[in-house]
């Protein structure tokens, strides 16, 4: 079982210690030979981070502690799914990135909300912004634990008001466990719990 909570431990490990080179001349039997000298060692640099991917049809859900779970399918496939839902949401339509995300039941939970924004052209923002708090993996069972900034996440009217004021400014804590199916993991079932003690985004 992998869990990863609030205290987590930066996703970037320790480099492996370079070699330090000498470099040493020798001359003629009869002279001094050379001091050697330390070639210097290069600064010691953690793995890089595999770059954030932006959401295929113009919604991004933006991880912003991203470095520390860029590794984790898990995450991914929560971040894609939720990408495929929102975009669907704006543009009336159906992804595959949301269609494929969820499961049969997560979808008929899920399909609702999104239709609800059709008629009167809601829509959400172009970015939506969540910190993840935790993700805990058994098998092919998981779940994750994220905050989300209401301002980034809720619906506004076409004449861009908050369909919902309430709960906007504040971070709003939500759950989901995902199950692996086929290879993929899908969202199963979602909840929100309350909001988060954090600051707001700069």
């Amino acid at each position: 079982m992998r869990t990863r909570g609030k205290t987590r431990v930066d996703a970037a490990a320790c480099a492996a210690a370079l070699l330090v080179l000498l470099a040493a001349c020798s001359g003629s039997s009869d002279a001094k030979d050379p001091e050697a000298s330390a070639t210097p060692s290069p600064t010691a640099t953690g793995p890089s981070v595999a770059p954030q991917p932006p959401g295929a049809h113009g919604v991004t859900y933006t991880v912003r502690n991203w470095e520390e779970y860029a590794d984790d399918p898990v995450v991914l496939a929560y971040k894609q799914a939720y990408e495929g839902a929102l975009a669907s949401a704006n543009d009336k339509k159906i992804y595959p990135e949301f269609r494929d995300g969820f499961t049969q039941r997560g979808l008929r939970d899920q399909l609702p909300g999104i239709k609800l924004a059709w008629p009167d052209d809601w829509s959400v923002p172009s970015e939506a912004l969540i910190d993840v708090r935790s993700v805990k993996t058994t098998g092919n069972k998981a779940s994750i634990e994220v905050c989300a900034w209401g301002e980034s996440t809720d619906y506004r009217n076409a004449k861009g008001a908050f369909v919902d004021p309430d709960g906007t400014r504040q971070w709003n804590r939500r759950t989901a466990v995902l199950v692996k199916s086929g290879g993929a993991w899908k969202i199963d079932t979602r909840k929100v719990k309350g909001t988060c003690p954090l600051e707001a985004p700069a």
